[in-house]
C-alpha cells in the first residue's frame, strides 16, 4: 500500500486548564494498533466505552480513521504518532454555533457507568492539530467545537477553538493541548451515561487539508448511588432527628 506522509501543524485549543480526576476513557492515544475506533485505555472497571463513532463524515480517507496509508509524523522524521483525520471536504464549512443540534457531521463516543454508580465529569482534553499533504492553502480557517450530553439528553457546547493561518504542505511547527472543563454537567442518574461529540471545519474544500485529534480522554468521578433502603433510612434518621429536637 502506497504509504502518504502527512505533517501535522497544531494549535493551542484555548481553553482554561482544570484538574483533572480519574481516566474514565482514552481514545486514539498515538500508538499504531488495528482497530482505530477501539478506546485505548478504561481506567475504571465500572465504565464501559463505546467505539468511537462518526456521522456525515464519508468520503477522503472513508470517514475519520486514524491515518491507514502510514504514519502521520509530528515534531519530525521519524517519529510515528497515529492521529485520528478528517479531511476537510468532509467537514463543516463553518462554526456550527453553540446551539448546534450536533445531528451531523460530528465524531464522538459515549461512556456508561454500572448500576450503582453514577459518572460526575470533570474534564475532556485532546491534542488538535491541522495538517496537508496537497499543497500550500492560504488564510485557511480550520476550528472544532466540543459537545456533551448527560443521559440522553440536549447536547451543551463545552468548547471551541478557531485558528486563521497559511498551511504549508508539510510543515509542523509545534504542540499544545485543549483542556475542557466539564464540571458543569450535572451528574448522571444511576448508571447513566456521558457522550461526546465534536463537530469541525475548515474553510478550504481542500482535500489535502485537515483536522487531526489524539489523546482524546475523558476525566471524572466514579460515585456510588445509595440503594432505595439505604436511601429510607436515611431519610427517617433525619426525621427522627428533627421530631426529638422539637420536644
Amino acid at each position: 500500500m502506497k504509504k502518504i506522509l502527512l505533517k501535522t501543524l497544531l494549535f493551542a485549543a484555548g481553553a482554561s486548564g482544570v484538574s483533572a480526576t480519574t481516566t474514565l476513557a482514552t481514545y486514539i492515544d498515538g500508538a499504531d494498533y488495528a482497530d482505530t475506533n477501539t478506546p485505548a485505555a478504561s481506567s475504571d472497571a465500572s465504565i464501559t466505552a463505546s467505539v468511537m463513532s462518526f456521522e456525515s463524515l464519508s468520503g477522503g480517507f472513508g470517514g475519520p480513521v486514524r491515518d491507514t496509508f502510514g504514519d502521520v509524523p509530528v515534531g519530525g522524521a521519524g517519529d510515528s504518532s497515529f492521529w485520528y483525520i478528517i479531511n476537510a471536504n468532509q467537514d463543516l464549512s463553518s462554526d456550527p454555533g453553540a446551539a448546534s443540534a450536533v445531528a451531523s457531521d460530528y465524531f464522538g463516543f459515549m461512556v456508561t457507568v454500572d448500576a450503582g454508580s453514577a459518572i460526575n465529569a470533570t474534564a475532556l482534553t485532546f491534542d488538535w492539530g491541522i495538517g496537508n499533504n496537497d499543497g500550500t492553502v492560504t488564510g485557511a480557517i480550520l476550528g472544532w467545537r466540543a459537545f456533551a450530553s448527560v443521559d440522553g439528553g440536549a447536547f451543551t457546547s463545552v468548547g471551541t477553538s478557531e485558528v486563521t493561518t497559511d498551511v504549508v504542505t508539510k510543515t509542523w511547527l509545534g504542540q499544545t493541548s485543549a483542556n475542557l472543563d466539564l464540571a458543569g454537567l450535572a451528574t448522571t442518574g444511576d448508571g447513566g451515561n456521558i457522550e461526546i461529540r465534536i463537530q469541525q471545519w475548515t474553510s478550504s474544500s481542500s482535500g489535502g487539508l485537515h483536522n487531526s485529534y489524539q489523546n482524546l480522554t475523558i476525566h471524572g468521578d466514579i460515585q456510588a448511588v445509595p440503594e432505595p433502603s439505604s436511601a429510607a433510612l436515611l431519610g427517617l434518621g433525619g426525621l427522627a432527628l428533627i421530631m426529638r429536637r422539637r420536644k
